[in-house]
């Protein structure tokens, strides 16, 4: 199949370049998940100003380079989040963030977390709580050098309870491959049904929560950790021995606590 992209002609530019004089209103004034405000209106530019770079959405970009671009060699120094700024929020470029763009924390002394969690972390960070082994992991996701993100979806076209996806970059002095950033996916229907049929689980009582917390520390071990890293690790045998282990281990504490 051949990608076709449609060319905007000069008269698009001038339509698209033209919106700046009607779309900034008062109301407007915050906008873009109300984190950004517009600037220099004066000229007309319009520009987002996140209090880390600018940003023009009219083109997507930043209007200067990412600080840490030398780390991510594949990707523009002027793309703002990844070039997906609808999916991934980048305040500052790294670690697991919440509903207020700041930083998700561990109080390792308290075992608390800090109180600004999506509703999504909250599930499942809490369900990691349970045990020992989840909470190590979950500390190790929160101290991460990149951001790693979670998501709960209902159901998928396969038969995985969870899927870890990692995006790196190459030096290309060095040749050395490093992590950017990792996107943690936990399936909804596919972790219920697993509760019913799984022999790790079946007739221990597990409730839905204590699920979900073992398949998020068996997720979190292949974001944290490169030996079991689809990326570093080319045995799918050795990375899934790893993480499965966690995942026992996070089952066999709950059961001894019952």
């Amino acid at each position: 199949m051949i990608a076709r992209f449609n060319i905007p002609t000069p008269m698009h530019f001038s339509f698209i370049a033209s919106r700046t004089s009607f779309v900034a209103s008062p109301a407007d004034a915050l906008v873009y998940d109300g984190a950004m405000d517009f600037t220099d209106r004066m000229h007309g530019l319009d520009l987002y100003d996140s209090e880390a770079r600018w940003y023009d959405s009219l083109i997507g970009r930043t209007t200067t380079m990412d600080p840490l671009a030398e780390k991510y060699y594949s990707l523009s120094p002027y793309l703002w989040c990844a070039g997906n700024p609808v999916k991934y929020v980048d305040p500052d470029g790294n670690y697991v963030i919440g509903n207020d763009n700041k930083r998700v924390t561990f109080n390792k002394e308290t075992g608390k977390l800090s109180n600004n969690l999506s509703n999504t972390q909250f599930v499942i960070f809490n369900a990691m709580l349970k045990t020992e082994i989840g909470s190590q992991r979950l500390n190790d996701v929160l101290e991460a050098e990149y951001l790693i993100g979670f998501r709960i979806e209902s159901t998928s076209l396969g038969k995985k309870c969870g899927e870890t996806k990692t995006f790196t970059t190459i030096d290309s002095e060095t040749g050395e491959k490093t992590i950017a950033f990792v996107n943690i996916v936990l399936l909804n229907e596919e972790i219920s049904e697993m509760l019913g049929r799984e022999t790790l689980y079946k007739g221990n009582g597990f409730t839905l929560e204590d699920a979900i917390g073992a398949i998020a520390t068996h997720e979190a071990r292949h974001a944290t950790d490169k030996s079991a890293n689809e990326k570093f690790e080319p045995s799918k045998y050795k990375r899934e021995e790893l993480a499965g282990s966690d995942e026992k281990e996070y089952i066999n504490e709950r059961i001894k606590e019952r």
